[in-house]
């Protein structure tokens, strides 16, 4: 098996869903960082981020119009968990899974995904 880091990023300029991330052909991916960044100055919007199950032919929310203030760069995963001894959550996405955002205003947001691709 063989272990690659990638990075995606997105700037959202539209107030449709946008897919930030879809796991490769014969890939599973382990998504450790979402930071989504406001880069206006006067402007809070919310956004909601959503997994798309490709084996289930289904959408999901796993965060929903989270508020991020103007200039504020916030850590999507692990936000309010203990779950994990480092705070920390993950998100496993299989063969042709994605990751995708919907703002409530275009032009506010920038998307910052890591994640460890397992082949």
């Amino acid at each position: 098996m063989a272990n690659t880091y990638r990075n995606s990023f997105a700037s959202l300029t539209a107030t449709g869903s946008a897919t930030v991330y879809t796991a490769p052909a014969v890939t599973s991916a382990v998504v450790k960082s979402v930071r989504v960044t406001n880069v206006t100055t006067g402007t809070a919007a919310t956004i909601t981020m959503q997994i798309t199950d490709s084996s289930a032919s289904a959408t999901y929310n796993f965060l929903n119009n989270v508020s991020i203030g103007a200039g504020i760069s916030q850590e999507m995963l692990g936000q309010n968990t203990a779950s994990t001894a480092d705070g920390q959550s993950i998100i496993v996405l299989e063969e042709a899974d994605a990751l995708k955002v919907t703002p409530s205003a275009a032009n506010i947001f920038h998307v910052t995904m890591a994640a460890l691709e397992v082949t």
